[in-house]
């Protein structure tokens, strides 16, 4: 699900980058703190790229509350993006907000109040922001404790070109195992399900030179650094598609070619996602 600010929604209008893909590999949060958390189930934890159960951030209530990012004062942020959560099925309003520096102790709000309709990774996108503090106030409207695997705060990278044909989204590209059982006479048990996932790849083609290196190259090297694969948010026509995103890692190591005299530069990537 993607989230865009009414601010940037305006810019976004009459803009060509609306439905450009977009990539969420950038985190600047340095630290996270929560108003309410389970013991073994810190804030700290949404620093972490990993989504199983025992790296989460649990609050231990249902009452308002909020999750604040430190980020470098000097770094422009535009989006947050949040995966393997409950904020849908825990019918939990979000907002976003900065402190209000004429004002100690008052808050301005970026992103106002939505309700995710699913647990679906979630990007919000608002327009470039500087702040050492952003924050996520959680109002859940039942019981329901908020839980959250993963949070990042950072700025997006907008690809130069769309692609439109032959590609699968994400959220539809699933890919399951099975084990079957059936009888010696061929009669069908049922089956169990051993993993499932979702994997698609992507062609992106018609690259400037000056795009890719600056661009690109950045991003491939952080999803496949030294100390292992960093996963990312991800969208491949943000407006008209805003609710196939994904939380997506690299299953290969991309390698880029020229593709015409002038330096147009392709380059293909092959994910894997949350399911």
């Amino acid at each position: 699900m993607i989230v865009v600010s009414r601010a940037l929604a305006l810019t976004l209008a009459t803009s060509r980058d609306a439905n450009k893909p977009i990539i969420g590999y950038r985190n600047f949060a340095s630290s996270a703190a929560a108003e309410s958390a389970l013991e073994n189930y810190p804030a700290s934890n949404l620093l972490n790229p990993a989504t199983d159960p025992t790296q989460r951030w649990r609050s231990d209530s249902s009452d308002e509350q909020t999750l604040e990012f430190t980020v470098d004062e000097l770094s422009a942020v535009d989006y947050i993006g949040i995966a393997r959560h409950n904020f849908g099925s825990g019918q939990i309003v979000v907002s976003v907000e900065i402190p209000d520096v004429e004002n100690e102790g008052e808050t301005i709000e970026i992103v106002p109040e939505f309700m995710p309709g699913d647990d679906a990774p979630i990007m919000i996108r608002f327009p470039e922001t500087y702040s050492g503090v952003f924050i996520v106030r959680l109002q859940p409207q039942d019981e329901a404790k908020p839980w959250a695997a993963v949070a990042y705060v950072g700025k997006l990278l907008v690809l130069e070109r769309g692609f439109y044909v032959g590609h699968t989204p994400l959220p539809y590209a699933r890919s399951v195992e099975v084990a079957n059982g059936r009888t010696q006479r061929g009669d069908f048990l049922g089956q169990i399900v051993t993993s499932a996932s979702l994997s698609t790849p992507i062609n992106v083609q018609n690259l400037t030179p000056t795009f890719y290196r600056s661009e690109i190259e950045p991003f491939i090297a952080a999803a496949r650094s030294k100390s292992g694969v960093a996963p990312f948010f991800f969208a491949w026509r943000p407006q008209k598609y805003p609710n196939e995103i994904g939380y997506a890692w690299l299953t290969d190591d991309p390698k880029p070619s020229n593709q015409r005299a002038n330096g147009m530069m392709q380059v293909s990537f092959n994910l894997e996602g949350l399911v």
